[in-house]
């Protein structure tokens, strides 16, 4: 079974697939507090995108869903590798349908969610981003987000990640695919919930939580005024991307669970425009797809989502988490 934080990927090429990502969008939508008015917004919305990527798409695309919490919501991203969108400052207008999708065009897409974004590179595809979250999101030190989503044909996902409130991030790769991953990523994740002031001992107790699974790789960062704190055991990524240079921060070997010693703790600055990118084994070149696409200023969780489609390097599971300086761009 996925955890509430994993996205639920559809892909979308003809109209039977649209049919499966509406009831499975509704299914999910049912069980979150938005009311009928919401749960109309949210179907409107990905009946809207969905049928977008079946008109437009030569290939198809994703459609990924995933539930929100503080304040309770749900979220939709649509990817493709379409031909791009010339205009997009066009294509957002009202009554720029065209004969686009249901009619509605990208504008009411827009005016229907409570967050929304979009970007387009072409011959490259588009990516959008709509969220149904009618509580207001609560100020933060840095904006967070994060796609993660199972290994193809799997129905659990070994990945896990959290950003806790007092500031620690983590990214986690449980050992192998399946269930056994996937209890050793929740067991990881659990150990750490309640939060740490310290990279090093957060990773401490995910291996003593770790002691009899299957073991997990994972790095851990404090985000605090000015400030990264960085810890890591295993083959996790992360990326610090300054003024659109990236810094790539380092790891010690092991896993835990089993022979992971005290990870020495990396400290950098953290400055306003800085973003740091932690990610699982199942991508590469995350920092070149970053940069490349031209992502920062992005909604992180939009920004991860192109990292995702744009930096898979084998059939895996697959996380990204972006975490941007609250006074960047």
């Amino acid at each position: 079974m996925l955890p509430a934080h994993c996205h639920l990927p559809i892909a979308v090429a003809q109209a039977g697939d649209l049919a499966v990502a509406r009831a499975t969008a509704a299914e999910l939508a049912a069980d979150i507090p938005l009311g009928a008015e919401g749960r109309h917004r949210f179907d409107l919305i990905v009946a809207e995108l969905g049928s977008n990527l079946v008109r437009h798409a030569a290939q198809g695309g994703m459609l990924l869903f995933r539930r929100l919490d503080d304040p309770a919501g749900v979220e939709c991203l649509c990817l493709d590798r379409g031909p791009g969108i010339a205009d997009p400052a066009t294509a957002l207008r009202d009554g720029e349908s065209g004969d686009h999708g249901l009619g509605l065009g990208l504008g009411a897409v827009r005016r229907l969610s409570d967050g929304f974004a979009l970007h387009s590179t072409p011959d490259t595809g588009t990516a959008i981003l709509a969220r149904v979250q009618p509580a207001p999101r609560r100020p933060a030190d840095f904006a967070a987000g994060a796609v993660m989503v199972p290994m193809a044909g799997q129905a659990d996902c070994g990945d896990g990640w959290l950003v806790t409130a007092n500031g620690m991030a983590a990214v986690i790769d449980g050992l192998g695919h399946g269930e056994p991953a996937s209890l050793a990523a929740r067991a990881a994740e659990a150990a750490i919930a309640g939060g740490h002031d310290n990279p090093a001992a957060a990773l401490g107790a995910m291996h003593l939580a770790l002691r009899g699974t299957r073991g997990a790789v994972a790095a851990a960062a404090l985000l605090t005024e000015g400030q990264i704190r960085f810890a890591g055991i295993g083959n996790i990524g992360a990326v610090l991307i300054r003024a659109g240079v990236p810094t790539h921060l380092t790891s010690a070997w092991g896993v835990l669970g089993y022979n992971a010693r005290r990870a020495p703790v990396q400290v950098a600055p953290w400055s306003p425009g800085d973003v740091l990118l932690l990610h699982s084994d199942g991508l590469g070149h995350v920092a070149e797809a970053f940069t490349g696409g031209r992502l920062h200023g992005l909604d992180p969780a939009l920004a991860a989502a192109i990292i995702l489609r744009d930096a898979a390097s084998r059939l895996d599971d697959r996380t990204v988490l972006v975490l941007a300086h609250a006074a960047g761009p």
